[in-house]
């Protein structure tokens, strides 16, 4: 490979991410717009609580977990089935604890 067709790939695929995020933004955007005008103000502040809610859900439950399993699994490729599957219950159970949390708190 030479020096031309990396860059050339570099761009490309930066070409690819940029309109990526262009397109999800729009279509947001333009979900958000239906919505508002289907649900009105409140219905949107629903909408965005519950968003909110399970974004920090899933931040707090994750806790590195993911960046731990690229590493290893990087490290160990043969035990992959076992690590995944590992990971997946860690992280299910980990989510439900989380959200029993925050629902208890939210309720008091």
């Amino acid at each position: 490979m030479n020096i031309k067709s990396i860059i050339k790939r570099i761009f490309q695929n930066s070409l690819y991410l940029i309109f990526g995020r262009i397109t999800s933004g729009l279509l947001l955007f333009l979900l958000i717009v239906i919505m508002a005008n289907k649900f009105g103000a409140e219905g949107i502040g629903y909408y965005s609580m519950i968003i909110i809610s399970a974004e920090l859900i899933n931040k707090i439950s994750d806790l590195g977990l993911t960046k731990y399993s690229i590493k290893k699994i990087a490290r160990n490729n043969e035990q992959f089935s076992n690590m995944f599957a590992s990971i997946i219950t860690t992280k299910f159970i980990s989510t439900i604890l989380f959200y029993l949390i925050f629902t208890l708190l939210i309720m008091n």
